[in-house]
């Protein structure tokens, strides 16, 4: 792939001008994204926490309504306690987690994304050079 943009900005010289300019001007762009990422990162995993808690605790709590016997084989509740909503408070911390959890390994894997495309792209300096 090299060779053959190397042959192209042989042939096309304002080609060659406009990508050194497209290169500026996303290694500008680059400097203020970090901190941007991480904060819309963390608000990613916040709001797909309690998205998760909240449908872990619906989840829970419509199990409840339908097989009383199997959730209180599962959770044990108190015996004066009122079994939907302790289902729904259990299946909302439960949500919570596997929430965290999964929405952080999902962002794990864009950043690891992330830095093997700036990897890639320092050994593909390097070979030109």
């Amino acid at each position: 792939m090299i060779t053959v943009f190397a042959t192209a900005t042989k042939s096309f010289p304002d080609l060659r001008k406009r990508w050194q300019l497209d290169t500026l001007q996303t290694e500008t762009k680059r400097q203020t994204i970090p901190a941007v990422t991480f904060v819309r990162y963390f608000f990613y995993i916040v709001g797909a926490a309690l998205l998760s808690s909240a449908l872990g605790g619906l989840f829970a709590s419509a199990v409840a309504f339908i097989s009383p016997d199997f959730v209180r084989g599962l959770f044990v509740p108190p015996a004066n306690a009122s079994l939907p909503r302790y289902a729904a408070g259990v299946g909302m911390i439960w949500g919570l987690f596997l929430g965290t959890a999964v929405m952080g390994f999902s962002l794990l894997l864009v950043t690891l994304l992330a830095i093997a495309r700036v990897i890639r792209k320092r050994t593909d300096e390097q070979d030109q050079r």
